[in-house]
């Protein structure tokens, strides 16, 4: 995800003040071994989001896929083909009073706070489809919502971002 403006990061925090998330549904899941799992793993995690409009409110679609591929056995090695796959999608619906806020607005919420209220129930997901196909333990890493710009030092010692 891009680095949120000011004005984006303020309409996202405008909007998660007034939300109250109703419902948490899964619309699709689905897990699959393709080879014997290996003990050590690299995982690979895609997640997007996408909001929806609906009456009294909206929905944010969050989109998962996780591939675990066996680590490189040398330092600077390849990582072999995916042994695991998983999709996983669910949609978090919130109430909202009045207008809701421009499209690109609900666009950043959905691909920060909507990512963020989805991302347990995906981790829950594929940490239990692991256990249940005999994979070793998998700890998907924490949710990263923002990517910051470095900050840089400014009057009086004081923080301020990079632009």
């Amino acid at each position: 995800m891009k680095t949120l403006t000011k004005e984006l990061g303020d309409g996202v925090a405008k909007i998660a003040q007034k939300i109250d998330l109703l419902d948490v549904r899964i619309v699709e899941m689905s897990a699959r071994l393709t080879a014997a799992p290996a003990n050590q793993v690299q995982v690979e995690i895609d997640a997007t989001a996408a909001p929806g409009k609906v009456e009294g409110g909206f929905v944010v679609e969050g989109s998962f896929a996780v591939r675990l591929r066996p680590k490189a056995a040398a330092k600077g090695g390849a990582a072999g083909d995916a042994f695991f796959e998983a999709k996983y999608r669910a949609g978090a619906m919130y109430r909202f009073p009045g207008e809701l806020p421009p499209a690109e607005v609900l666009v950043a919420f959905a691909q920060t706070n909507g990512l963020l209220h989805l991302w347990p129930y995906f981790r829950a997901f594929v940490q239990d489809a692991c256990g249940r196909m005999g994979i070793a333990r998998v700890v998907i890493p924490a949710f990263r919502a923002v990517k910051y710009a470095p900050a840089e030092a400014g009057p009086a010692g004081e923080k301020r971002s990079a632009q």
